[in-house]
This record gives C-alpha cells, sequence and structure tokens, in this order.
C-alpha cells in the first residue's frame, strides 16, 4: 500500500505533463453569418496562433498557438449555419454523433472550402456551436433524441434583405409581400412600387438551406414560418450575369431531407452574397413568363455579408424602416428602440454530456470575450451587444418586441 501512494501520485503528475504537453485540437461550428466575431474572440484567446481561411471564408485554421494550462492548442471552425451547429452538438453526447468536415493540419491558406471538397479534410465531432436562433426553434431538441444544450447568449446578431444588382433603390419590403414571394417563388416587381408598369418585372427568391440560422430568423420574424416549404432559386452565373436557373434540389443534410425542391438553398452566406451580385436576363429564365421585362432576386444576409457586397446589391427597408443602431450618426429609426425587427440573439452553445477541457475552458473564454465586445467594436460587425443602449427584447426567434423599461 505504501508503495501505491507514490506511484499515484507519480501517474497524476505525468497525465497532468501530457495534458499541458501533447497539442489538442478544438473543433468550432454554427453560424456563418457571425464569424466575424467569432474569430476575433478565438484569436484572442490564443497566444502565438497563425489564422488561416479557405476561398469562401467558411473553413478556418488556427496553428502554432498556445493556451495556458494546457500546452499547444490547434482550433478549427467550419460555419456551416446555425441550424447545423446545433444538430453536430446536440448529436455529440448521443450515441450516434454526427461530423462536420474541418479542414486537415496541412492546410494551405485560401484553399478550397472544407464542404466544397471531397479530400484533405479532417471530419470530427465539434466541441461547440454558434447559432443565430435558439436551440428551441430547431427540430434538434431533447424531444428528438439530441441532447438538451448549454445556451449563452453573447450578442445580438443583425440582418438585412438585400436585392440582386440593378434593383431599383429606395423600396421597401414587408411580411405579406415576403410570404407571398417565398412560398410562391416569384412576385411581380409592382408589389413593392405600384407601378402597372412593372407587373412584368419579375422577382424571385433565392436564399439559404433550412440549416441556416439566418433564414430561421428571417422566415419567423417576417411569418414565412420556419418549417414552411419555400421555393428558391438556384442560378447558374457566368462572368457576372445569370445564364439559367432552377430550384434549388432536394437534398440530405445530416441526415435530414429538405423535402421539396426549391426549399434548400446555400450552405453560407458568402456564397448567397455572391449570387446576388450577379445581373440576371430579362428572358430565358425557368419559370419566367412571357413578356418580362427584366428579372431580380430578393433574398437575406447578415450584416457582415450585405456589407461586402453593398456596391453591387440594393439594400431594402424593412416594413418601411431602414436598418440602423444608436452607435452610428444613422438618423433612420433603430434596433434598439425596437422599429427594426429583423435581429436575432447570437447563442454559443455546447453540449455537457460531450465537452470536456481544453475545450470547455476556451468555450468559456470566447463566450467572456465576445460578451465584453461593445456595440461599435470592430469585431462585432455582424450586429450590436446587448447593453443598456439596447430597450428592447423578445423572448424567441420571431417573436414580439418588448421594452425591456417601465413605462
Amino acid at each position: 500500500m505504501k508503495l501505491l501512494k507514490p506511484l499515484a501520485v507519480a501517474a497524476l503528475a505525468l497525465a497532468a505533463f501530457v495534458q499541458t504537453s501533447s497539442a489538442v485540437t478544438i473543433y468550432i461550428t454554427g453560424s456563418s453569418a457571425f464569424r466575424t466575431a467569432a474569430n476575433a474572440a478565438i484569436s484572442a484567446n490564443l497566444t502565438g496562433a497563425t489564422m488561416k481561411a479557405s476561398t469562401g471564408s467558411i473553413g478556418f485554421i488556427w496553428t502554432g498557438g498556445s493556451m495556458a494550462g494546457f500546452g499547444a492548442v490547434t482550433v478549427k471552425a467550419t460555419y456551416t449555419g446555425s441550424g447545423n451547429g446545433i444538430q453536430t452538438v446536440a448529436a455529440s453526447g448521443t450515441g450516434t454523433p454526427l461530423t462536420v468536415a474541418f479542414v486537415n493540419d496541412a492546410f494551405v491558406n485560401g484553399g478550397a472550402d472544407p464542404v466544397s471538397t471531397a479530400s484533405g479534410i479532417d471530419n470530427h465531432v465539434p466541441d461547440f456551436a454558434f447559432s443565430d436562433v435558439f436551440p428551441g426553434a430547431t427540430d434538434f431538441t431533447s424531444d428528438n433524441g439530441y441532447d438538451d444544450l448549454v445556451d449563452n447568449k453573447v450578442a445580438i446578431c443583425t440582418f438585412k434583405w438585400i436585392a440582386s444588382k440593378n434593383f431599383p433603390a429606395g423600396l421597401s419590403v414587408d411580411p405579406q409581400f415576403l410570404q407571398y414571394l417565398f412560398t410562391a417563388g416569384k412576385a411581380p416587381l409592382s408589389f413593392l412600387t405600384g407601378n402597372s408598369s412593372d407587373e412584368h418585372a419579375v422577382i424571385f427568391a433565392t436564399g439559404r438551406d433550412p440549416d441556416s440560422g439566418t433564414r430561421i430568423t428571417a422566415f419567423a420574424d417576417s411569418g414565412v414560418g420556419i418549417s414552411t416549404p419555400v421555393l428558391q432559386y438556384k442560378p447558374v452565373i457566368s462572368a457576372g450575369a445569370v445564364t439559367s436557373h432552377a430550384l434549388y434540389p432536394i437534398q440530405t443534410i445530416n441526415g435530414v431531407s429538405t423535402g421539396t425542391a426549391g426549399n434548400s438553398g446555400e450552405s453560407s452566406g458568402a456564397t448567397l452574397r455572391g449570387n446576388l451580385t450577379a445581373t440576371l436576363p430579362t428572358s430565358g429564365l425557368t419559370d419566367e413568363a412571357a413578356g418580362t421585362t427584366a428579372a431580380y432576386y430578393i433574398s437575406y444576409l447578415g450584416i457582415k455579408d450585405a456589407a461586402s457586397v453593398a456596391a453591387n446589391t440594393t439594400e431594402l427597408a424593412y416594413k418601411g424602416v431602414l436598418y440602423g443602431t444608436n452607435s452610428t450618426a444613422s438618423t433612420v429609426p433603430m434596433v434598439q428602440e425596437g422599429k427594426y425587427s429583423f435581429w436575432s440573439y447570437e447563442h454559443i452553445v455546447n453540449d455537457p454530456n460531450y465537452i470536456t477541457a481544453p475545450a470547455s475552458t476556451f468555450y468559456t473564454s470566447v463566450k467572456n470575450t465576445i460578451q465584453g465586445y461593445a456595440t461599435g467594436n470592430a469585431n462585432l460587425d455582424a450586429g450590436i451587444q446587448d447593453d443598456a443602449a439596447m430597450h428592447v427584447k423578445r423572448d424567441n426567434d420571431g417573436s414580439k418586441i418588448k421594452p425591456k423599461f417601465a413605462f
């Protein structure tokens, strides 16, 4: 017995040495709309790391970094959407975990997105995820065999309705129009202008796949419905012009079918925003009526993606209101006062049945870093902070906006 105690101490010491000296990898997934803030917080909590990004900016890797108490740490992130993030994390502690495609350790900066290449990928169960929506807004809950998640709100993610290149400026969309557009797949421009001369200018719906938190937020807030089957078009683009399009094909994503043609979409905002910068032809597109005089797309983007294509797209007012915050010099009505409702809380989630240190420690550090960003901080360009200047709140995605203050 006297020998066991020193041996046990030695074993613990060796385990501690291995833990602090061996390289570990942390895997992160989820919201693409919030990736700027997420990446900034990841970088802030690694010492000496180098970040490399994929061509489509949804796959990232941090190498050569370290974390106090754990030694060398590699971090990998693939941002394929909030729904996908919640599903894969909520399945991680169950008997049937799901993997996400991450870049491999030999990844070269500017290489292909992990979801678009069949080789050189690291398929792994994620440790935690970012989400633009509450876990309960998805089907990936304990009622359907998934684990309940630890959920922390870290900020507010804001979005815009965007029309494609050459769309007329100064127009506004409302829930009634959006409900018709996304269930019918197309609508006449005259619905927005009130001009009979625009009856044969066609607006087509396009957007993200059902795993997208941006889509969930857009359809929750506009009343289209989170689970409502929609009709969205997938363009074929050559030299900056749409040469053809068709309804998005049915897909199976992590074992879940999108159900019907048109109900899927792009897996990232980075891809969708590029589609909106293309010029549509005035005739010859699928489901285009004879005598069409013009054609456009309308869709939804996070603030970061919308800003990157602002020069070649058209921002739409939503219910007569353009996006704005109290932290800007804008004179438009404000998110913080409840007049602009196209926003959601940004969440960071983990499965307590799966996550362990150092990922759990890193989760807390990243959470605290983002919660410390103030509105106006360049790292928070996907939205704003839920701070004293935010005078309203909501209980669920798309639910009524309520005042925080007594009146």
